[in-house]
């Protein structure tokens, strides 16, 4: 089967731009709105308002789009396999990932999936936990990390624990305490790691009714960091994005603490990936 108009239909309608959706498959504009009108045609229904802005997608556009991703799935994953057999072309393992998870977690578990997988690419798509969560129910990903619990049906295997934690710099009156009162951090000039979907912060925030001195807020973890090592303030971050090797920092538990569970995850289905299982097994590993 030829997936070309199904995949450009998922492109348009993940990116609100046929334009878009053409630089990102190598295709023409002409050659993309083609393959649209092809399937509105096909299908007699109209899956896009088009507008200056882009496109829009209908409601009917949005309903057919987790079954058509399941189509361009399988058939990824028939590829895979004649591939597999051949040997010629390398498998792709496509996980959802967020940020610290991506620093702290994956680094040493692909090393080990590599020497076992060498043929097999990795293809890495982040997101923030919703995200990840759609991508896994649509199929646009294998696998995934995400926070505990989730609310659909997937297998799901917890692995580790991570704190929310206080950086300072290193000559904080802090730095040698056993933790941060979270009381203290009106007091403070306050680095704020900006938040999306997710607001784990805020909500931290709420129920310890703390209203932080902020003077900035930044979307790069490594860029918070390397202003709490210049002194310009403190932040809070999850431990497993806190490199103190890199960067000359101190981290401290809160009072009262905050905690998340982190689950890899992958949909149950006769199609699983064989590499998951690997994969999952080596984010397992000591």
């Amino acid at each position: 089967m030829n997936t070309r108009k199904y995949r450009a239909f998922l492109l348009c309608l993940e990116c609100g731009s046929i334009t878009e959706a053409a630089e990102a498959l190598n295709y023409t504009q002409s050659a993309v709105s083609k393959m649209i009108a092809e399937l509105e045609h096909e299908w007699e229904m109209e899956l896009f308002i088009r507008s200056k802005q882009g496109v829009t997608p209908t409601r009917e556009a949005r309903q057919l789009a987790p079954q058509i991703a399941r189509i361009c799935q399988l058939q990824d994953l028939i590829t895979d396999e004649i591939a597999g057999f051949h040997q010629d072309r390398p498998r792709t393992l496509r996980i959802g990932v967020f940020a610290s998870v991506s620093a702290g977690l994956l680094p040493k578990a692909l090393k080990r999936f590599k020497a076992q997988c060498g043929n097999t690419e990795v293809f890495l798509k982040n997101g923030e936990y919703q995200e990840i969560e759609e991508w896994l129910k649509t199929g646009e990903i294998d696998c995934g990390f995400v926070r505990l619990p989730v609310h659909s049906d997937f297998v799901v295997r917890e692995i580790t624990q991570d704190r929310l934690m206080a950086v300072l710099p290193p000559q904080h009156p802090y730095a040698d305490a056993p933790f941060f009162p979270i009381e203290q951090l009106p007091q403070e000039t306050f680095i704020r790691l900006k938040e999306y979907a997710d607001n784990e912060i805020s909500l931290y925030f709420q129920s310890s009714s703390v209203q932080p001195n902020l003077a900035y807020e930044v979307s790069d973890d490594y860029a918070i960091l390397s202003m709490v090592e210049s002194g310009l303030g403190v932040s809070l971050l999850h431990d497993l994005v806190v490199d103190t090797n890199r960067f000359q920092v101190v981290k401290k538990p809160l009072k009262p603490e905050c905690i998340r569970n982190i689950g890899f995850a992958y949909r149950s289905s006769p199609y699983l990936h064989p590499s998951v299982a690997i994969f999952r097994d080596c984010l397992c590993m000591e």
